[in-house]
C-alpha cells in the first residue's frame, strides 16, 4: 500500500517519501497519513479537552474573583456562563477534524502560490500532498502530549519555550509576540519545517535556498496571523 509506505518513509526515510511524491501525488498518497492525523487529533482532544476545560475554568474563576471580589461565583455558574457542556464536548471532536482540513487546504494554497512564484514545478494537489505528509510531526507531537497527560494527569500548557515568558494569563500570553515566537521553538515544529523544505526542494524541483525562503515566508505569515488574531480576541474578550 503506497500511502502507508509514504507515511513510514516520511518518518525514517523522508528523501524516499518525497521522491515518490515527485512522481505520484493526491489522495491515493496522503489518505493514510491524513486519516491517522485526524484520528489521533480527535482522541488527543478527547483526552486533553477535559483537563483544558478545568484549566480554563480555574483561570476564569480567578480572574472574575480578582475583578469582582464582592461577587460570589461558583464553578457551576461559570460553566453555564462559559457555555461548557454538551456542545463543548461535541466541538472537541469536530474542531480537530474541521480545523486540520481547513488548515491543510489553506496552507497548501499559500505554498502553491509561492512555489509557482519561485519557479517550482507543482500543482495544488501535489502541494496539498506535501503539506499533509509533512504534518507527520504534528501526529507524533499529539501522541506525546496525549500520553504525557494520561500518565501524569497534567497538561503541557506552554508549547516550546513559551513558558519562559508566560505571564499566566491566557489572553495576555497569546497576544504576546515573544510568547508566540517562542512557542514555535519546538522540536516537532522544526521537524515539520525541515520536511517541508526537503519536500519542496525534491518534489517541486526547487533550489534549496528557494525552498527554505518559501517555508520561512509561510512561517512568518503564520506568526503575524496568530498575533493579529489573538490581539483582536483580547480586545473583544478582555475578561478572560
Amino acid at each position: 500500500m503506497e500511502a502507508f509506505k509514504v507515511f513510514i518513509y516520511s518518518i525514517f526515510k523522508p528523501l524516499n517519501a518525497f521522491r515518490i511524491i515527485e512522481k505520484k501525488w493526491g489522495f491515493k498518497i496522503y489518505w493514510f497519513t491524513a486519516l491517522l492525523i485526524l484520528v489521533v487529533a480527535v482522541v488527543s482532544s478527547y483526552v486533553i479537552g477535559p483537563k483544558m476545560q478545568e484549566y480554563l475554568l480555574e483561570s476564569q474563576i480567578q480572574t472574575m474573583r480578582e475583578n469582582f471580589p464582592e461577587m460570589e461565583i461558583s464553578e457551576e455558574q461559570l460553566k453555564q456562563f462559559s457555555g461548557m457542556g454538551a456542545f463543548t464536548n461535541i466541538m472537541m471532536i469536530v474542531s480537530p477534524i474541521v480545523g486540520s482540513i481547513i488548515g491543510w487546504l489553506f496552507i497548501a494554497l499559500i505554498y502553491w502560490g509561492l512555489i509557482l512564484v519561485f519557479g517550482g514545478e507543482t500543482n495544488y494537489n501535489k502541494t496539498l500532498t506535501l503539506v499533509i505528509i509533512s504534518s507527520v510531526p504534528v501526529l507524533i507531537s499529539n501522541l506525546v502530549n496525549m500520553f504525557y497527560t494520561l500518565y501524569t494527569g497534567k497538561l503541557i500548557i506552554h508549547q516550546g519555550l513559551s513558558g519562559l515568558v508566560a505571564a499566566g494569563n491566557i489572553m495576555a500570553d497569546s497576544s504576546n509576540l515573544l510568547y508566540i515566537i517562542l512557542s514555535r521553538v519546538d522540536i516537532f515544529i522544526f521537524w515539520g519545517l525541515i520536511l517541508l523544505i526537503i519536500g519542496i526542494a525534491i518534489s517541486c524541483k526547487m533550489k534549496a535556498w528557494k525552498s527554505i525562503l518559501t517555508v520561512l515566508i509561510v512561517l512568518i505569515l503564520g506568526l503575524i496571523i496568530s498575533f493579529i488574531g489573538a490581539s483582536i480576541s483580547r480586545r473583544f474578550i478582555p475578561q478572560i
